[in-house]
C-alpha cells in the first residue's frame, strides 16, 4: 500500500500549530489496550496519519513509509511516557529502544512492551492484628522526697596541692579575703585579691556575696564566672552565708559542676560573723579537696555555727494525707 496523498511528515502550514505529544502519564504497568491506545496517539501526532488509518497489523515501513529514524523517534516518545525496561548492568533503556525500533508493526511493539513490563501484583491485605488481652495496670507506687541539710564528712583537704598555685580572691570588704590570703601564702600559694572574678588563675574564691552592701551576685556575675570556667580554671569556690545576697550560687555551682566535670566547682555557706581565721581554714580545706586531690565532689556544702559540715541531699518523706499538712 502507498502512503496517503498528503505527505504526513511535512511541516504544518501557516497558522497551524505543530503537533505535540500528549501530556505525560504515570509510568505504571499498563494493559495491552492502554498501550495500544497510547502508541496510536503518538504515531498520529508524530506522522500526521489519522488514527482510523493506523491498523495495528500494518507494516510500518512498507505500508506507512515510517523509516527507522522515525521509528526511533516514536519509540523515544513512548519511552518518555511509560518507561521501558532497563538493562540491569548499565541501567539504560537503550537496548529496549533498539529492539523496539526493529519491530515492523504496531501490534508487535505493543506485544513486546506488555511482555517485558512487569505487572503490579495485587497488594496482600495486612493481617488483622489480634488485640492483646486487656490487663489491669498496676498503678505506680508514689514516693515523695524532700531536700534536707545532712551532716557530711569533713572535706578531704590536701593543702599541699595548693603550693605554688596562683589563687584569685574576690574581695568581701570585711577582711575575710585578707585573712585567707595570709593562710594561702603560709602554705606556699600565690594569692591575689581582686574586685571581681577574672580568668588566668589556677583557682578562684569569690567572696563578693559577703559584702555588707552588696547587690545580688547573680545574674550580673554570670558572664565573668562563665568565662573563668571556660578558660580552664580548675578550682572555683563561691562563698555565701545566711542573709547574704548569694541567692542562686548553689544552683549555679551544681549546674557548672555537671558542665565542667574536670573542675572543682563548689558553693560554700559559711558564718560571716565567725572568726575569720576559722573561716579561712574551712575555705582552704574546700579549695584543696575534690578532683585530683580527693574524691569529694560535692557541689554545695554549708558549715553550721558549731563547725559541722553539711550538704543538701534528697531524703524520703511521707506522702501527705488529708489530715497531715503537706
Amino acid at each position: 500500500r502507498s502512503a496517503p496523498e498528503e505527505t504526513p511528515r511535512r511541516a504544518p502550514g501557516p497558522g497551524k500549530a505543530a503537533p505535540t505529544d500528549p501530556a505525560p502519564a504515570p509510568q505504571d504497568p499498563r494493559t495491552a489496550e492502554e498501550v495500544m491506545d497510547l502508541v496510536l496517539e503518538i504515531v498520529h501526532i508524530r506522522t500526521g496519519y489519522p488514527r482510523d488509518m493506523l491498523d495495528p497489523e500494518l507494516d510500518l515501513e512498507a505500508d506507512l513509509s515510517i523509516d527507522s529514524i522515525k521509528r526511533v523517534e516514536i519509540i523515544g516518545a513512548l519511552a518518555d511516557r511509560i518507561g521501558l525496561p532497563q538493562d540491569p548492568t548499565s541501567g539504560s533503556a537503550e537496548s529496549a529502544v533498539e529492539e523496539l525500533s526493529r519491530i515492523k508493526t504496531l501490534r508487535g511493539i505493543v506485544d513486546w512492551i506488555t511482555t517485558h513490563t512487569p505487572t503490579t501484583p495485587e497488594p496482600t491485605p495486612a493481617p488483622t492484628p489480634t488485640p492483646a488481652p486487656t490487663r489491669r495496670s498496676t498503678p505506680a507506687r508514689l514516693s515523695r522526697l524532700r531536700v534536707d541539710l545532712l551532716p557530711a564528712p569533713l572535706a578531704d583537704a590536701a593543702p599541699e596541692t595548693l603550693r605554688g598555685l596562683r589563687i584569685a580572691l574576690v574581695d568581701d570588704g570585711q577582711g575575710i579575703a585578707r585573712t585567707l590570703a595570709t593562710a594561702l601564702e603560709d602554705m606556699g600559694a600565690e594569692p591575689t585579691i581582686l574586685p571581681s572574678a577574672e580568668p588566668g588563675f589556677e583557682g578562684l574564691v569569690d567572696l563578693s556575696a559577703l559584702r555588707p552592701t552588696a547587690d545580688p551576685v547573680l545574674p550580673d556575675a554570670f558572664p565573668a564566672l562563665r568565662e573563668v570556667l571556660t578558660a580552664g580554671t580548675p578550682r572555683l569556690l563561691l562563698v555565701t552565708g545566711p542573709g547574704t545576697p548569694g541567692a542562686g550560687l548553689h544552683g549555679f555551682a551544681r549546674g557548672a559542676a555537671l558542665e565542667f566535670p574536670g573542675a572543682l566547682v563548689r558553693a560554700v555557706d559559711i558564718r560571716p560573723k565567725e572568726d575569720p581565721e576559722r573561716i579561712a581554714e574551712q575555705l582552704v580545706a574546700e579549695l584543696s579537696s575534690g578532683g585530683e586531690a580527693g574524691t569529694d565532689t560535692s557541689a554545695s556544702v554549708a558549715y553550721t555555727a558549731e563547725g559541722t559540715r553539711t550538704t543538701r541531699l534528697p531524703v524520703p518523706a511521707p506522702l501527705p494525707t488529708p489530715h497531715t499538712p503537706a
